[in-house]
C-alpha cells in the first residue's frame, strides 16, 4: 500500500467514526476524563475546584476573604448553589465561612492553599502528557485552529 493509499484509507476511516467532530469530541472526552478523575482522589468536582481557585486567587490577590455574591457573579453559579457548595466545603475543610451581614464571606484554609496548587499542577502535566510528541508550532497551530472552531461555533474564548 502506498503512502497516499493509506492516508486515504485513515481518512475514509475518520469519516467513518464522523470525521473532525468526533475526533475532537473523544480527545476532550479523553483528557477531562483525566482531570476528574485527578479531582476525585481529593473528593472535589469541577465546580468545587474552580469555586476553590476564585477564593484562593482573591486572597493571594491581595483582596482577603472574598463574599458569595462575588464568586457567584465572577463564576456565573447560582447564589444558592455557591451557597450550598461553600458550606459543603468548609465541612470538608476547603473553605473557611463565615457570616457577614446577609452573605457569607469565604476563605481559603491552609489545605486549600496547600492542595490547589498541586492539583492545578497536575492538571497541567496531564495535559503536558495529551500533547507529548506535538512540536511547539503543531501545538501553536492546533490551539490557533481550536480557537477558530469556538469562534465559529459562536462560543467566547
Amino acid at each position: 500500500m502506498t503512502h497516499d493509499e493509506d492516508k486515504s484509507e485513515q481518512q475514509a476511516v475518520r469519516a467513518d467514526r464522523g470525521g473532525v467532530g468526533f475526533l475532537l469530541n473523544q480527545a476532550a472526552r479523553a483528557v477531562r476524563a483525566q482531570l476528574l478523575e485527578d479531582l476525585r482522589h481529593h473528593d472535589l468536582t469541577h465546580t468545587d475546584f474552580i469555586i476553590i481557585r476564585n477564593v484562593l486567587g482573591a486572597y493571594q490577590g491581595g483582596v482577603g476573604a472574598t463574599t458569595t455574591p462575588q464568586v457567584s457573579a465572577s463564576l456565573n453559579i447560582p447564589q444558592e448553589t455557591l451557597d450550598e457548595s461553600a458550606r459543603r466545603l468548609e465541612r470538608m475543610g476547603w473553605l473557611q465561612v463565615s457570616v457577614k451581614g446577609n452573605q457569607l464571606e469565604l476563605a481559603p484554609t491552609q489545605k486549600a492553599v496547600g492542595t490547589i496548587p498541586v492539583i492545578a499542577d497536575a492538571a497541567r502535566w496531564t495535559l503536558e502528557r495529551a500533547l507529548n510528541g506535538f512540536s511547539r508550532e503543531e501545538i501553536a497551530t492546533l490551539s490557533d485552529m481550536l480557537e477558530r472552531i469556538i469562534r465559529n461555533a459562536g462560543a467566547e474564548t
